[in-house]
C-alpha cells in the first residue's frame, strides 16, 4: 500500500486512509467496465473519459488524495485532474447514470467493501 503523507491539521479528524489509488481504480473499473490500462491511456472516448472523471472526483473528493499523486497515477497532468473533477461534478448534475454509478462508488467507499 502507498503511504502519503496528509496533513492532518488541514483535514482535522481525518485517519489514515485504507484505500489506495489501485484499489479505488479497481473499483472504478468494475463498475464502469473498462480496464486499467484504458483508463490510463490516452484515449478520448466518452465511456473511458466518464470513469477517469469517476476516478479523479473519488480519490480527491472522497480519498483526499493530492492532485499531483493522481495525475501520477493515471498518466495526467495534475491541471487535467482538476479538470476531470469540475466534470465529474457536472455530467452527475445532468446525467442520471454517472451520478448512479458516482454514488455505488461513494457507498462501497463508506462501507469499505472494494476489495483489495
Amino acid at each position: 500500500m502507498e503511504k502519503h503523507n496528509i496533513n492532518y491539521w488541514i483535514y482535522p479528524g481525518l485517519t489514515y486512509n485504507i484505500y489506495d489509488t489501485k484499489t479505488a481504480m479497481k473499483a472504478v473499473t468494475q463498475i464502469f467496465n473498462v480496464t486499467a490500462e484504458e483508463l490510463m491511456s490516452k484515449s478520448r472516448k466518452r465511456y473511458i473519459t466518464e470513469a477517469r472523471f469517476a476516478y479523479c472526483y473519488i480519490t480527491r473528493k472522497k480519498l483526499y488524495y493530492t492532485l499531483d499523486v493522481i495525475g501520477k497515477s493515471i498518466n495526467r497532468h495534475h491541471a487535467t485532474v482538476i479538470h476531470n473533477v469540475n466534470m465529474a461534478k457536472i455530467l452527475g448534475e445532468q446525467n442520471t447514470t454517472i451520478k448512479h454509478k458516482i454514488d455505488i462508488l461513494n457507498a462501497n467507499i463508506n462501507k469499505r467493501k472494494i476489495e483489495r
